[in-house]
């Protein structure tokens, strides 16, 4: 059997940046808690909106996480 490379990822997870979503931690709280637990690609989602913050980018880029 071949041995594979496995990435840990989340393609929909919210922030308190979320204008619905009523959550109690940051982007970069996020990103310190997936770096941790060792996820290597997150997409940040939010509701009727784009979220656009170039330093939570620039963050996960310096944790090795591509965030998308």
């Amino acid at each position: 059997m071949s041995k594979r490379n496995w990435i840990k990822i989340d393609l929909h997870i919210h922030t308190l940046d979320d204008p619905k979503d009523k959550l109690d931690y940051s982007a970069r709280e996020l990103l310190a808690r997936a770096h941790r637990l060792g996820f290597g690609v997150l997409a940040i989602t939010l509701h009727d909106e784009v979220f656009d913050r170039p330093e939570i980018f620039a963050a996960a880029e310096r944790l090795g996480i591509l965030l998308i």
